[in-house]
């Protein structure tokens, strides 16, 4: 269960993928603004429908748990693991990032 830790890494959003809500450990870990973003901005690049595909299996599943690599603003790659579960109508991805070398 390390996705329960408050320290973490964490973003909320919506169905359409739009950050609500980051905190300070999201936004240090991608060194990015988050919020008012959309997440497939940051992580998987596509469309809105290939996006929202996603976010119906993510609906459907009740939570997932996956491994991103992805660069940050300074073109450096960040690898975590995310976890990601519907809270009533919106998302929340906790991250667990990983040892780098």
């Amino acid at each position: 269960s390390w996705w329960t830790d408050p320290a973490l890494p964490c973003v909320r959003f919506d169905d359409r993928g739009l950050i609500l809500d980051a905190n300070q450990a999201a936004v240090d870990l991608l060194g990015v603004q988050l919020v008012g973003h959309h997440w497939h901005e940051f992580v998987t690049p596509g469309s809105q429908d290939q996006v929202q595909s996603v976010i119906d299996l993510l609906r459907d599943t009740g939570a997932v748990a996956s491994r991103f690599r992805m660069p940050t603003s300074d073109g450096h790659l960040v690898e975590f693991d995310s976890y990601t579960r519907p809270v009533g109508a919106e998302f929340e991805t906790t991250m667990r990032p990983l040892a780098t070398d």
